[in-house]
């Protein structure tokens, strides 16, 4: 998608631990635990390398931008965003070049009839849920400066949802679809960056 627009040089980094929250990350860098999988792309393809420290991956490449974001299953839970999503940006600031910039993914809420075990949480109904991720967005990320952007793919699938796609953009009830829940999350992403 980025190569289609014009962009050349394009390198990727996803440090990765399935269902990680922001609190767990906090620790994860404190302690500067080597619990994660860097995926990295430079040339197209992917690499991945397990046992990787969130500071390794940071000091990596002078990065153009960073993003973060909460777990599925706590972004509508505005109380999980603090104090940890302070003390994470700490961290990466801290350890990121100097013209790094930042944004907040917004994540998607699941699909109708998930049996994601968080779900429940918001009362099985997918509206509930994703109006809880836009009010924990609107609450900790739309006022904090420090993210220059939020990739709203949050909002991209709902919309989607509501119009060609239907609810059909999950492969499990909560992990985007390989073809078209992916590819929009791309477009997304390419659009705000």
């Amino acid at each position: 998608i980025l190569q289609d627009g014009g962009m050349e040089d394009i390198r990727i980094g996803n440090l990765y631990v399935p269902g990680c929250s922001l609190e767990q990350h906090v620790g994860y860098a404190r302690g500067e635990e080597r619990a994660y999988t860097y995926f990295k792309n430079t040339d197209g393809k992917w690499t991945a390398r397990e046992g990787a420290a969130m500071a390794e991956a940071l000091a990596d490449e002078p990065w153009d931008w960073i993003t973060m974001q909460q777990c599925s299953a706590l972004s509508g839970k505005s109380g999980s965003y603090t104090p940890w999503l302070s003390a994470l940006f700490a961290y990466v600031r801290a350890r990121a070049g100097a013209g790094t910039r930042y944004a907040w993914h917004m994540t998607w809420a699941y699909q109708q009839g998930s049996d994601h075990p968080a779900f429940p949480d918001y009362g099985r109904d997918q509206m509930t849920m994703y109006r809880a991720i836009c009010a924990a967005v609107q609450a900790h990320i739309v006022p904090d400066t420090r993210f220059e952007r939020i990739l709203p793919a949050g909002t991209a699938v709902q919309n989607a949802r509501a119009g060609f796609a239907g609810d059909t953009l999950t492969r499990d009830g909560y992990h985007l679809s390989l073809g078209a829940g992916r590819y929009l999350a791309g477009l997304t992403w390419a659009a705000a960056l």
